[in-house]
């Protein structure tokens, strides 16, 4: 299938993010983009590295089908312009390049973009074997403790700047993969494997001896 895919270029950098940079599993190093559910507008754009994952529903976005898009080596820079306003720049994707689209343009409008053809960025169509993922959502978030890669709540927090977003909210749940959202941001939605603590004690303590609500008597 000939793909034809438009998104936001901030969202689409931001999943990008998440997605590997080099790994023997082709399906990580892209950003899998597919029609909304469940009747919504726009499309969902996921992408792993195979221990944090995210899912961003992009309203605006369109695309003939269910697609995989290569990691940009840099992914940021594709969504830095000239433009004061994110939401109105644009990338689209066919079989042969990437295109910027920048304001005043929207999909939905009949004005003509200013195109900018983006030549350093591998665009050439992926085999879509992106797995299912949906199942990985845990039914019940639920308390504990977990230990996390410092680097993986790095690529958070630089979404979460990138998006805007003043708050990162974490669930912690009893299946494994950890809820990750931003508070006043809808269109985001991440899961985060925790760290195997195999010499943690569940037991013990989660401040440390020297830590005291009342100084000792």
């Amino acid at each position: 299938m000939s793909r034809y895919i438009t998104v936001n270029a901030t969202l689409f950098a931001v999943a990008a993010m998440f997605a590997a940079t080099r790994d023997v599993r082709e399906y990580l190093c892209g950003v899998h983009i597919e029609k909304a559910r469940r009747g919504r507008p726009g499309v969902i754009m996921t992408a792993t590295n195979g221990h944090m994952l995210v899912a961003i529903h992009d309203p605006d976005g369109s695309t003939n089908g269910r697609h995989l898009v290569r990691r940009p080596p840099r992914p940021m820079t594709l969504a830095k312009t000239k433009t004061a306003d994110p939401d109105c720049t644009w990338l689209h994707f066919d079989d042969q390049r990437v295109t910027l689209l920048q304001y005043p343009w929207t999909p939905e409008s009949d004005d003509l973009p200013s195109i900018t053809p983006i030549r350093a960025y591998d665009s050439e169509p992926m085999v879509n074997e992106f797995p299912p993922w949906l199942h990985l959502i845990p039914d019940e978030p639920a308390q504990g403790v977990a230990g996390f890669s410092p680097t993986y709540l790095q690529t958070f927090a630089r979404a979460a700047k990138a998006l805007e977003s003043p708050c990162i909210t974490v669930r912690l749940s009893t299946s494994g993969a950890n809820i990750i959202t931003f508070w006043d941001d809808a269109r985001f939605f991440g899961m985060l494997m925790p760290i195997r603590m195999s010499d943690y004690d569940p037991d013990s303590p989660m401040l440390p001896d020297w830590i005291k609500k009342k100084a000792a008597q």
